[in-house]
């Protein structure tokens, strides 16, 4: 099937690599109080084909700058708080006409809340609040300024073999962009 010019098949295949790097300036063990900044890149390694709607590739860079702050509140609860900011490279090869894909930076606050039960396991919930991302496809402004709310739910295990996350959420407003109903993500993160 073919939607304006571009196919409508999937793609398969590894997404485009990200690359992080995070550092802990104030780290109080016994307050349990951390201050911690972190910077990504994502690489464009995926696949990509401008004649394809969708694609596992985005075939742009992007980094992204965060900092964050974590402070227990109770024995068991603690608080927190970041706030980051994506920037985009441009994508010369953009659809089927192989137009210019501009996009400013999005920046993005969250707070959140997380109980732990024990050392393994924990729930969180957060808030998230987007605001940015305006693009332009060869000079023409598309008027969708993202304004996003959203809620976030998380479960949390550690094992020795590493951390298993279980999330949902959705979008509580949205404003030029899709509406997200429900969001169910499962999570393996391994340390190296």
């Amino acid at each position: 099937i073919e939607i304006a010019g571009l196919k409508t098949d999937g793609d398969t295949g590894l997404g485009d690599t990200s690359l992080a790097f995070a550092i802990w300036p104030y780290s109080n063990r016994e307050t349990k109080t951390y201050f911690g900044v972190a910077g990504y890149a994502v690489l464009p390694t995926g696949s990509y084909d401008h004649n394809r709607l969708f694609n596992m590739g985005e075939n742009r860079y992007k980094t992204a700058l965060q900092a964050g702050y974590q402070r227990q509140i109770t024995t068991a609860a603690s608080w927190m708080m970041a706030v980051d900011g994506v920037f985009y490279g441009d994508n010369h090869d953009y659809l089927p006409s192989k137009s210019d894909l501009k996009q400013d930076n999005l920046y993005t606050l969250q707070t959140g809340l997380k109980y732990d039960f024990n050392s393994q396991y924990s729930l969180m919930g957060t808030y998230f609040y987007s605001v940015g991302g305006r693009t332009e496809v060869d000079g023409v402004n598309k008027h969708d300024l993202t304004q996003l709310h959203r809620y976030q739910l998380s479960a949390q295990g550690n094992y020795s073999f590493g951390r298993l996350t279980l999330q949902y959420g959705s979008d509580i407003k949205t404003e030029n962009g899709y509406l997200e109903d429900h969001r169910l993500i499962m999570r393996y993160t391994t340390y190296f």
